[in-house]
């Protein structure tokens, strides 16, 4: 093999949850917004204070255009990178997809904030989450978690926003915004877990912001590569769901799976009842 295609084991460090719905012994629906059970402003002070960074509220992503009249943003920006996925990965709340923006009651209305101004209705939060946290710290996961579970709270987890299932994000939930845990480190004599001290391997050590070119451009920089995900747009997380699937690719007969080359360095799931 030559040098240049050496194994760079991708270390992921991450912090991912995984949303169960409810417990078998515990039928309790989670609360959202809107509802009687939602945090005080005194609460989300006291969460507030345990975190590094103010709190976020989320807006639907053509919000900036709105009202009509006297739009509350730069509405120019919003139209000319409105298919941006790179942009949209960089606002806590705007996903990939726009449709996931939106809402549908039972009744077969929707609420959406729609990037069409001149269809004469308001700008509605749809299914953004309206509140969460900055995270950029393992510590501030734990707070923001150990919060949703106190108080009962549907709650999402972000990165960029790229989940064609729109698991990113749901209608008055609060959220955890992983987009700015943006360490990247080029480990030239990486040792994996369990393995003798003198077998090493180049790695790049990544946290969970981190994004495929981002990670690429770091790989290339050291003259080497990886294998990795597509990066569509930019807007593709490293620590998303092309590794969690198996990381399978037309390149995987010379290269193998992703999953092969990778070493999760912690993953913590969390399964909230």
């Amino acid at each position: 093999m030559p040098p240049a295609m050496l194994s760079i084991f991708v270390v992921l460090v991450l912090v991912v949850g995984s949303l169960a719905g409810t417990s078998p012994n515990n039928t309790r629906c989670l609360c959202t917004y809107g509802e009687p059970c939602w945090p005080t402003a005194d609460q989300f002070a006291e969460l507030e204070s345990q975190v590094s960074q103010p709190l976020i509220y989320p807006v639907p992503t053509a919000s900036a255009c709105y009202p009509v009249n006297d739009p509350s943003g730069n509405c120019t920006e919003v139209v000319q990178d409105w298919t941006n996925g790179n942009w949209r990965s960089s606002m806590p709340g705007s996903m990939e997809a726009p449709n996931f923006e939106t809402f549908m009651f039972k009744n077969g209305t929707i609420g959406a904030c729609y990037l069409n101004t001149s269809l004469g209705v308001p700008c509605e939060q749809g299914s953004v989450p309206v509140i969460g946290v900055d995270a950029r710290t393992p510590q501030v996961i734990q707070a923001a978690i150990s919060f949703a579970l106190q108080q009962v709270l549907k709650l999402v987890v972000k990165n960029t926003g790229h989940d064609f299932l729109g698991r990113s994000t749901a209608r008055g939930a609060f959220v955890i915004w992983t987009h700015n845990m943006k360490s990247i480190t080029f480990d030239a004599q990486f040792t994996p877990r369990g393995a003798p001290a003198n077998e090493t391997y180049q790695a790049v050590i990544v946290g969970a912001g981190v994004q495929w070119y981002e990670a690429y451009d770091t790989v290339n920089q050291n003259g080497r590569m990886m294998v990795g995900g597509a990066s569509l747009g930019g807007s593709v997380g490293a620590g998303g769901g092309w590794l969690q699937g198996g990381g399978h690719s037309a390149l995987s007969p010379t290269y193998g799976l992703g999953t092969l080359k990778c070493e999760p360095v912690p993953i913590l799931t969390l399964i909230l009842w």
